[in-house]
Formats: structure tokens, C-alpha cells, sequence
């Protein structure tokens, strides 16, 4: 198995590579000089150990020899991006010049666009390439105008991107180091102009300006709204102007993958130019010329969809097939999957932390493996029945390998995903070649318009089914929490269940009732610590406050009235907390006007009793005498305050001070210097984040 898969055992040496080193520094430092010489080393003695024709029996000496080789190689590549995404341009307001490297998007106030800036123009920058930075552009008729490959000077400071400032909070920080950009800046709507424009033979650029017209294409023709978006979405792979609920909407229904451009849109045009071609199989040359012919209008359709992560994994991935299938050598799927994941890690080995890396792959894994077991389960009489069958069966494949890397990410499952898939396939097939039809027809009038009303056609029922199955008792599973060790003991569970049920292996009985066990004994463990957890937070909101106590699986929240009266809000700094710490999805909001006590909190005026912990929030000042004598474990400043604070401070007792994030930055600077004046301990939201405080 293994020597006809030579590329799974690469991929997966180098793969542990990647891992050693980016959990240990160890090898940074001066050691990474020397790892390509010793790589060499590694395989010129591999080689030899294996033309000497030793014994079969030491044959596995030139495999651990080229083993190594292949793990210094992850750790060398890995060690290389680590070291170009540390760039510090410790830049205030300068000037600077920057290329336009994506399609700019515009949202209500500001036009967004990523840039590559040379660093070499930097005395103070540690990096000695270019480096990205994501720009917000105040948005106006000019910028508006910007275009991928404008050169831009401009004037702005370059700000680093924070960490999440909220317990389990999304790290926007990490995500944009890891795809190579190190600073964000914004810029005032007189603080640039263009320069230049240097992209007039670059095919991405040739690929955004093609977009850009077929997008103002479908718009000829009627479609808007929804309607407009999923259509932009599933065939260009743009989904920029998709609102949020629209796209919730579709997680929900285990559709999400439709509407992001990878490999099940690359996989449609594939088959459907595989068929137009089928002529080309008589001869070498004829398949070769095929070949030529699929790579180039697949990676034509990656250059028009922008070539963003997912379609350029897709795109490689189908390229390395069509390859080993045009030379027949290679026949194996597997292989040819490590293959494409192997390549896609030499170029960036960070992908391999990249959440649709993971799903694309385990995707494509559990299609090849549980796809043909399970579809042989049934056989059906009529083409129609089958049809149906098999893409249930594809869906539940694609659903039993992905899942739980799924639940782990995003804490939610979409239980009528089978449903959708059946509904949705055959649609999004529709979509995808009716498309392609109309695009390539759109400069013919009357053919265009009966090709863009079939398009619409389909892109409305897509929309009506997603839209039915939110109508769907219990249509998603929300705040669902896996942690990392579950999610592995569910693999080797899934595994082992696989090897016994559909090869036979009587023997993995025993060892997947001990990962069932596992499993059971992690969330047995993660139910008690819910039940028996008691915090309180105060978060990080902008401009807004927002506290929370915690009793088991139950809360409160309070808050000013504006979060109260708009809770979705706050839903990006708080939903992955409350998957973790399982909270019930209803929220209970109060302001500081109850006085009653739920959840176990007494709330009475601005003091609060929680269990033992006694706190004082100063958003209400009328209802207390500065000058009574208050005993207290945490004050909490929050609200608008005035110069009555100082002596509120100084006649409370009080063991921490904590400064809300909705206190003026003015009288938030006055307080932390009174602060210091008087050694208070104090804990300032807005720059060291929320507090939490275990009970």
C-alpha cells in the first residue's frame, strides 16, 4: 500500500515538519542555515544506500534517510514563512508607496483593498522584502476608481492587527499573519493618490477586469438582490456585497460550500469539458493536447474567480490529477491527493492551519474512502432512485470526515444537510453550466437573455430551498463544543469503525470501544465543569459595555440599552465564549434598573452580589452618596462619569478597579493616572482586555 502511495508518506513526514516547528522555536536561530546542506547530505545517502542493492531486509535504512530529508525540508520551509510573516515597520505618519494586489471592495464608509509595500524604502523595517497590508480607503467618487494594480501613494500610519481582546475570540490578528499580512492602516480620502498602475499584462489583473464586466453582465439581464449575490458568489466567487444573515442562512443549511468557489465548482467544469473532449483519447498527442486544454480553462476559471485559497487548493488539486491520469502511471486517487496537498504546503506551509484547507481535504478523504462502501449498501431498480442515492451518500461522506473539524471551528451542525445536498447538487450543477452558457453567449442579445432567464431560474430555487429548510424542525444544532482531543478520539473512532465494518477487522472492536469510552469520558468531564462553573466577565465591547455573570449552564448580561435592543451585536465577541463554557443559547439581558434576583445574582441599584463577590458599577451615579462607605471586591467604572469619580474612588474600598470600555478616552486617561497616583490595582478593558474572574 504504502510503496504504491509514495507521496502519502511524503506529505505526511513533511507535514510533521510543519508541526515540530511551529509548537517549538527551537529550531530558529543559526541551525536553519544549515539545514539545506544537511538535507543534501540526507539524499545524496539515500540515493546510494539504494543503488548499493542492499538486502531487502535493510531496506528500510534509505527510507529513514529520505524520511529525514523530508522532515528538515518541512522544517526549513516552515521556519522560512515564519520568519517573513515577523515584519515590524515601525512607521508613524510617512509616506508610502503601495501596489493594489487584490479587488477592492467597497462597504458603507470605506473602500478596502490589500496592498504589497517594498520595504527596502523603510530604514526602520526589520523585513528586507515587500510586505502586505490591508488599507481602509475613506470612500468617495476617487477611490471608488481604485483598481487591482494601481500604485497608490499615501500617508498613514501602519498599525499592527491585535490579538482577540474577548475570551475564545475569533484571532483576526493570526489569521491575517498567516496569510502573509502584517500591518492595517487607514486613510484619509486626501492622504493618497494614484502613482501608476503596473499590472497591464498580469493575468490576475486580466482576470479581476473580466469579473468585473461579467458581474455588471448579470446585472443586465435583472438579477439583484439575493438573488444577484448567491449567483455572483457561486459562479465568480464573489461574495463580497453577501450580507451576513444570507450567508447564515446557508451554513445552516449545510450549503455553505456552494456558495465559496473551490472544488466542487472546479469539479463541475472538469467533468463537463472532460465530456466536450472525450474525442481527444485515440492517441498520446490527443491526450495530451486534452490535458493542456483542461489545465489551462481550469486555471483560466481560478484567474476570473480571483484566486483565492480554496479555488488555487482546487485548481492544483484537479491539475495533478489530470496530469497522473494523462500518463497513466499513476492511478491512484490517494496519491494524487497527497500530492496536490504536498505541493500546496511547499509553497505555504502555514495552509496547513488553514480551516478550509482542513475541510477541502478531509472532504475529498472521505468521499474517496466511504463513498463506494456506503453507496454499494442499497441498489435501486430505477436511474432516478439511484441518483438521489448517490448523492445522499456523497454528502454523508463528505459530512462523517468533515464534521468533526466542522463543530470544533464553527460549534454548529446542520442536521437536514443530506436534504439540502440532494436539492442543492443538482441545482448548483444547473447553476454552474448555465452560467458558463451565458457567459460565453452574453455578447449575443436574444440568445443571452433566454440563457439569463434560466440562470435566474435556478439561482431563485436555490435561494427557496435554503430558505425551506430554515422552516425545518431542528434544521441546525448550534453551540455544539468539541474540543481538541475529542476531535481526534472521533477520528480514530470513525476509523476503526470503518475498518471493522466494511473491511472485516474483527480486532478493532475493542479499540473503538475504547475511544467511544474516551469520547464519553470527555464529555462527561466538560458537563460537570459546565455545572459546576461559576465566572464573571466583562467584556471588551466597543464604546459599549457589557457584563456577564455565569452560573452553570445559565447567565445574565447586563448592558446599556442599545446592546439590550440589538443582542446580534454582540454575537461576534461572544459566541464562541458561550460554545465553550456551554451556555444556553437564549440570552438574558437586564439593565441596572432590576432589582430582582435572577440566575442567583441580587442586583440592587449599582451594587451587585454574586455568590460571594461583591461589585460596584459606577453607570449610575444619582442612585448612590458619594460619600457612603462601601466595601467592595472589584469597582467597576463604566458609563458616562464626571470628576465626581475621583472622590467615589477614594471613599470605596474596593480589591481590583476596572475600567469599562465605554468610559471616554479623555476620562479613561484621567482615571489610569489617578490610578497610578495611588497604586490602585486596576484593569484597563480597552487595552488589556475582558476580565474574567473564576469563582
Amino acid at each position: 500500500m504504502w510503496s504504491a502511495r509514495p507521496f502519502t508518506r511524503i506529505v505526511l513526514i513533511f507535514i510533521l515538519g510543519i508541526i515540530v516547528t511551529t509548537k517549538t522555536s527551537i529550531f530558529f536561530g543559526r541551525i536553519h542555515d544549515f539545514i539545506p546542506i544537511i538535507i543534501l547530505i540526507l539524499v545524496v545517502l539515500g540515493v546510494v544506500s539504494y543503488k548499493s542493492n542492499i538486502s531487502h531486509k535493510y531496506g528500510w535504512i534509505y527510507g529513514i534517510i529520505l524520511g529525514m530529508a523530508i522532515f528538515l525540508l518541512g522544517i526549513f520551509v516552515t521556519t522560512n514563512r515564519l520568519s517573513n510573516n515577523k515584519v515590524v515597520c515601525k512607521c508613524s505618519e510617512e509616506y508610502h508607496r503601495g501596489e493594489v494586489i487584490s479587488n477592492p471592495v467597497a462597504n458603507k464608509n470605506f473602500i478596502k483593498a490589500l496592498l504589497t509595500i517594498d520595504a527596502k524604502i523603510h530604514d526602520n523595517c526589520n523585513s528586507s522584502t515587500s510586505f502586505k497590508v490591508i488599507a481602509y480607503i475613506r470612500r468617495d467618487i476617487y477611490s471608488e476608481k481604485i483598481l487591482y494594480g494601481d500604485a497608490i501613494l499615501f500617508k498613514a500610519s501602519l498599525l499592527t492587527p491585535e490579538g482577540p481582546k474577548n475570551p475564545f475570540e475569533f484571532d483576526y490578528g493570526k489569521y491575517l499573519m498567516g496569510n502573509g499580512i502584517h500591518h492595517i492602516c487607514y486613510i484619509d480620502s486626501t492622504g493618497w493618490k494614484i502613482v501608476g498602475n503596473s499590472s497591464q499584462l498580469s493575468p490576475r489583473a486580466y482576470g479581476y477586469k473580466l469579473q468585473y464586466k461579467l458581474l455588471k453582465t448579470l446585472k443586465g439581464i435583472g438579477i439583484h438582490g439575493d438573488n444577484y449575490d448567491v449567483a455572483a458568489a457561486v459562479l465568480l466567487g464573489y461574495g463580497d456585497t453577501m450580507s451576513k444573515e444570507l450567508k447564515q442562512d446557508f451554513a445552516n443549511a449545510g450549503a455553505m460550500h456552494i456558495l465559496c468557489v473551490s472544488g466542487l465548482h472546479v469539479g463541475i467544469i472538469y467533468l463537463v469539458l472532460n465530456f466536450i473532449l472525450s474525442f481527444f483519447n485515440q492517441t498520446m498527442v490527443s491526450r495530451i493536447q486534452k490535458a493542456v486544454i483542461l489545465i489551462l480553462f481550469v486555471w483560466i476559471y481560478a484567474i476570473i474567480t480571483g484566486l483565492s485559497a480554496s479555488i488555487t487548493r482546487a485548481t492544483l488539486m484537479i491539475s495533478v490529477f489530470i496530469i497522473g491520469n494523462l500518463f497513466r502511471r499513476d492511478r491512484d486517487t490517494y496519491n494524487t491527493l497527497a500530492a496536490s496537498a504536498f505541493f500546496i504546503l511547499l509553497i505555504n506551509p502555514m495552509s496547513l492551519f488553514d480551516v478550509g484547507f482542513q475541510l477541502s481535504y478531509a472532504a475529498v478523504l472521505g468521499i474517496l474512502i466511504f463513498y463506494r462502501p456506503l453507496y454499494e449498501l442499497v441498489s435501486f431498480k430505477y436511474t432516478i432512485a439511484d441518483k438521489l442515492w448517490s448523492v445522499t451518500i456523497l454528502s454523508i461522506s463528505a459530512q462523517l470526515s468533515t464534521f468533526p473539524l466542522a463543530v470544533y471551528y464553527f460549534h454548529i451542525f446542520p442536521t437536514w444537510f443530506w436534504l439540502t445536498n440532494i436539492l442543492t447538487f443538482p441545482l448548483s450543477f444547473l447553476i454552474i453550466v448555465t452560467g458558463i452558457i451565458f457567459l460565453a453567449v452574453s455578447w449575443i442579445p436574444i440568445i443571452s437573455v433566454l440563457v439569463g432567464k434560466c440562470l435566474l431560474l435556478f439561482v431563485f430555487l436555490l435561494n427557496q430551498v435554503v430558505d425551506f429548510v430554515q422552516y425545518l424542525p431542528w434544521h441546525v444544532m448550534e453551540n455544539i463544543f468539541f474540543s481538541s482531543a475529542m476531535v481526534i478520539s472521533i477520528y480514530f473512532a470513525i476509523t476503526l469503525a470503518y475498518f471493522m465494518l466494511f473491511e472485516k477487522k474483527i480486532r478493532a472492536l475493542i479499540p473503538l470501544l475504547l475511544f467511544l469510552i474516551t469520547i464519553s469520558s470527555l464529555s462527561l468531564h466538560r458537563s460537570i465543569n459546565i455545572q459546576t462553573q461559576k465566572r464573571l466577565i466583562i467584556y471588551h465591547i466597543k464604546r459599549n459595555s457589557l457584563i456577564e455573570f455565569i452560573s452553570g449552564d445559565k447567565q445574565i448580561m447586563i448592558s446599556d440599552s442599545n446592546t439590550i435592543n440589538n443582542p446580534s451585536n454582540i454575537n461576534y465577541q461572544i459566541k464562541n465564549s458561550r460554545s465553550n463554557w456551554g451556555i444556553a443559547q437564549n440570552m438574558l439581558m437586564a439593565d441596572m434598573n432590576t432589582s430582582d434576583c435572577i440566575s442567583g445574582i441580587n442586583i440592587t441599584g449599582n451594587y451587585i452580589l454574586f455568590d460571594s463577590l461583591k461589585i460596584f458599577i459606577t453607570n449610575d451615579l444619582p442612585k448612590i452618596s458619594l460619600y457612603d462607605t462601601i466595601s467592595v471586591d472589584i469597582l467597576v467604572i463604566s458609563g458616562k462619569s464626571s470628576k465626581e469619580i475621583s472622590t467615589l474612588i477614594k471613599n470605596i474600598s474596593f480589591e481590583k478597579l476596572v475600567i469599562d470600555n465605554n468610559i471616554p478616552p479623555w476620562e479613561r486617561k484621567r482615571i489610569i493616572q489617578l490610578c497610578k497616583e495611588n497604586n490602585y490595582p486596576f484593569h484597563n478593558v480597552n487595552t488589556d482586555g475582558a476580565l474574567v474572574v473564576e469563582l
